[in-house]
């Protein structure tokens, strides 16, 4: 027994001495990357991926250093996560030129670095020029798991800071992120979905919606000072996570509340704000047996003429099925028609072949079980009033983020989708906003395995590709970010968390 132990010993050590291949360098020179100062204290690297011999370029780590000089004998200070595309440098000094210089490593290949590779430089703004001021920041007690913001007393605009069971509140004074503790809720459930709605005429602060596990919860704030301490709860069914939506009136009043719950129906309630009691204000006006569960989906007026009247119809995503269902005034609702199912992406990547850096199209198979997607609908432009449809396709196995655009025409139809590749970036959520009030729908995004969110701004009739993002960072890797008017202009500021620690980033007037 004792010789067989000692034998099986031997062949383990032989085993893990045993060399392993380490190939070539990745291909990544200066051409890859790029630097641009954003502000007073960031600058955004990013660059396209390396190509390896032995591994994907998803699996690669890169190094950055970065200083008034670069000395590349000494340690990066920066290794990223694999497959990483991006990092913001932040902390730094204003008015000051930063060299920085970036290469890709396997596991092999991590020590020299190549000749192609030179440095790229930016110069920091001065003090109070760029777009965003700051960041400010506030460490958390606890790990967030959603923001909001909105205006929860008459005196500026809050930020929510979700945490399972619990919402917390914070606000911006002068050059500080402040705690607001009178409002702070606690519950016994999590929360699924948290939304700040204006519900009243008049400079007013808004109500408080609520989705957790037991049901969809009101929290009214008519004394314009707070919350009530008890909500209103008295709506049918649950509703699915992050179902709940609201459609609104010409002056920005909350008209309707809409949700899926756990049966498959959409219920609507009316709102009326003149009712003297909270109970009599939501009264069910529609259902519809929408006949599928987990699905994402929107309510609007999708043919063109909501000056005139307001037909309601749905869009909604099953897995990779897009639907319409046309509805008019009332909420009587036709039969579904089928707009598309996305079954295939194309994209292109680079791959090392015979030490030969060559472009390949990759074409992947829709998979359910890798792949997400985030739905929204827009009317772009003061003059557009049709509703286009918004579809973001992420699959971070196969380095995969594409935007796929059905626009809307008059007669309630759409048109086939237009496809944006967002060349291997890939995030680990999407949101959609106006995030510089120019009637434009705005991607924004944190990256996976990066410190910053990305901003597309929608410019001309479709959102940036990535060359045209803005990637302000955090200190570690960002988790949420949302958009909120917190310092009284009328620009939205940049909220982030990364890790325990709550950003904002005020946009300079």
């Amino acid at each position: 027994m004792v010789k067989l132990c000692i034998a099986t010993a031997l062949l383990l050590l032989m085993v893990g001495c045993h060399s392993v291949d380490s190939g070539t360098s990745p291909s990544f020179s200066s051409s890859n990357f790029s630097v641009v100062a954003l502000n007073e204290s960031q600058i955004q690297v990013s660059w396209t991926p390396g190509a390896d011999d032995l591994l994907p370029s998803s699996e690669l780590k890169y190094r950055i250093w970065y200083g008034t000089t670069v000395d590349t004998t000494g340690a990066p200070n920066i290794v990223t996560d694999a497959g990483a595309l991006s990092w913001t440098l932040t902390g730094l000094e204003a008015a000051t030129t930063y060299e920085v210089l970036v290469t890709a490593y396997d596991f092999g290949q991590d020590s020299e670095i190549p000749e192609s590779n030179a440095t790229k430089s930016a110069t920091t703004s001065a003090a109070g020029e760029g777009t965003f001021d700051g960041p400010l920041t506030f460490d958390l007690s606890q790990t967030p798991t959603g923001l909001i913001t909105g205006s929860v007393q008459t005196n500026g605009t809050y930020i929510g800071v979700l945490a399972n069971d619990r919402l917390d509140w914070y606000f911006v004074e002068g050059n500080e992120i402040k705690e607001f503790n009178d409002e702070d809720i606690d519950l016994e459930t999590a929360i699924d979905q948290a939304a700040l709605v204006k519900t009243r005429t008049g400079t007013t602060p808004d109500d408080l919606f609520l989705v957790t596990a037991t049901g969809l919860r009101h929290y009214e704030n008519s004394t314009n000072d707070g919350f009530e301490n008890t909500p209103f709860t008295d709506f049918e069914g649950v509703p699915e996570p992050d179902s709940m939506g609201f459609i609104y009136t010409a002056d920005g009043i909350m008209d309707l509340v809409y949700y899926l719950d756990a049966g498959g129906i959409v219920r609507f309630y009316d709102y009326d704000e003149t009712a003297t009691d909270q109970a009599d204000r939501f009264t069910e006006k529609a259902t519809y047996n929408l006949g599928a569960v987990n699905v994402q989906f929107r309510v609007g007026d999708f043919d063109g003429d909501a000056a005139t009247d307001h037909d309601y119809g749905i869009v909604y995503l099953q897995l990779n099925e897009l639907w319409y269902v046309q509805g008019d005034a009332d909420f009587n609702f036709e039969a579904r028609e089928e707009i598309a199912t996305i079954d295939q992406f194309t994209q292109t990547v680079k791959v090392l072949v015979d030490g030969q850096v060559t472009n390949e199209d990759q074409t992947i198979d829709y998979n359910s079980s890798t792949m997400t997607a985030t739905l929204e609908v827009f009317a772009r432009g003061s003059t557009d009033s049709d509703l286009d449809i918004h579809i973001f396709f992420r699959d971070e196995s196969n380095d995969l983020s594409q935007l796929y655009v059905y626009t809307g025409n008059t007669a309630g139809t759409f048109d086939d989708a237009t496809v944006k590749n967002y060349d291997q970036i890939t995030y680990n959520f999407v949101d959609f906003q106006d995030a510089d009030g120019a009637n434009g729908l705005d991607l924004v995004a944190p990256q996976d395995a990066a410190n910053n969110v990305a901003l597309h701004l929608d410019a001309s009739g479709g959102i940036d590709k990535a060359e045209g993002y803005y990637g302000y960072g955090g200190d570690d890797l960002v988790t949420y970010a949302v958009f909120g008017q917190l310092d009284g202009s009328n620009r939205s500021d940049l909220v982030m968390t990364s890790g325990q620690t709550l950003s904002v980033l005020l946009w300079n007037e």
